[in-house]
């Protein structure tokens, strides 16, 4: 460590002089610039030794060792949203998904234990179709989730309280009154789903294909056999509307053109100049006045005047050119 210092002040440094800046007749004529400090010309012993240099602290040899720590933030909402819109197809979101569960269940199993079957088991789809919807509520209902996890039931105003909603294997699903229905348990608590979900529409479309192209009550209740979509009727309604099959079996009839007005209706003339007929009936009526007078039938000839729309009545006995 170096321990000769000494110290010198800014106004006795020459270097100060070309880092502040100086004319060229400044700088000719400075003693300072040209010699130095005055006291660099006297011995060392007159040289100024008041020094208030800070004291170096000793380093020490182990420094610690600096670990930067990196933090990375994704959006799973987004990612998980992409899944769903990757398909056009419900059972092929779930065959697919099933068969990455498989994977990653195989992962973890010796080899001797792997699954390598060609086709997914009954129990593998339900799994796929109850992973995929864990997916979508927790997303959909994360409040509700959280509340049902906390306390059993969710928030008053919450849009799910009216399905009385019990949590199960980490589903949310509907509570109701069918405990002692005599049908399964899906059926009896099917799992809710949001309105307006890609996951939701799919189940939505494939069960009216099932349905072979049903009207939205068959297909609603088709669906909830297995899933609750909130609001579903709207949500039926909505697909069945896009369906091109279903459009094309329904169309829409175009409205005939009507034609012009004769000319007896809208020129002015005189009332019943022309006059248009027709007859209104039959109407029963009692011959004469006797307690046992028979019943005849008679009509009523209508006259419009086609001018005016004045009209005229008369009674005729029966239709033909003679009563007439």
């Amino acid at each position: 460590m170096v321990k000769n210092w000494n110290y010198i002040s800014s106004s006795l440094n020459p270097a100060d002089i070309i880092s502040r800046g100086c004319t060229l007749h400044e700088l000719k004529y400075s003693e300072l610039w040209w010699h130095g400090p005055e006291y660099l010309q006297k011995p060392v012993e007159f040289w100024p030794t008041d020094c208030n240099i800070t004291k170096f602290a000793k380093i020490s040899e182990k420094v610690p060792e600096y670990k930067p720590q990196t933090m990375t933030f994704f959006n799973t909402n987004t990612e998980l949203h992409e899944i769903f819109e990757r398909y056009s197809n419900y059972n092929k979101l779930i065959r697919v998904f099933g068969y990455c569960l498989r994977f990653i269940n195989n992962l973890k199993l010796k080899k001797d234990n792997r699954e390598y079957s060609n086709s997914l088991s009954p129990a593998e789809i339900n799994n796929s179709i109850e992973s995929l919807s864990k997916m979508v509520q927790i997303t959909a209902f994360p409040s509700d989730f959280r509340s049902l996890q906390e306390s059993g039931s969710v928030n008053p105003k919450s849009n799910l309280r009216s399905l009385s909603p019990i949590l199960e294997n980490g589903l949310i699903l509907v509570g109701g009154r069918l405990q002692n229905a005599n049908i399964c348990y899906h059926s009896k608590h099917p799992i809710i789903l949001p309105h307006s979900h890609p996951f939701t529409r799919l189940i939505i479309e494939n069960e009216h294909l099932r349905s072979l192209h049903a009207g939205t009550q068959t297909t609603l209740s088709f669906i909830r056999q297995r899933f609750w979509p909130l609001n579903g009727k709207n949500s039926v309604k909505n697909c069945i509307r896009k369906c091109v099959i279903c459009f094309k079996s329904k169309p829409k009839g175009l409205t005939a053109k009507m034609g012009q007005l004769p000319a007896p209706r809208v020129v002015p003339t005189s009332p019943f100049l022309t006059s248009s007929i027709d007859f209104a009936g039959p109407y029963e009526l009692k011959d004469g006045k006797l307690k046992n007078r028979r019943i005849i039938k008679a009509y009523i000839c209508v006259f419009v005047c086609m001018a005016t729309k004045a009209i005229h009545l008369e009674l005729i006995t029966d239709l033909t050119t003679d009563g007439f």
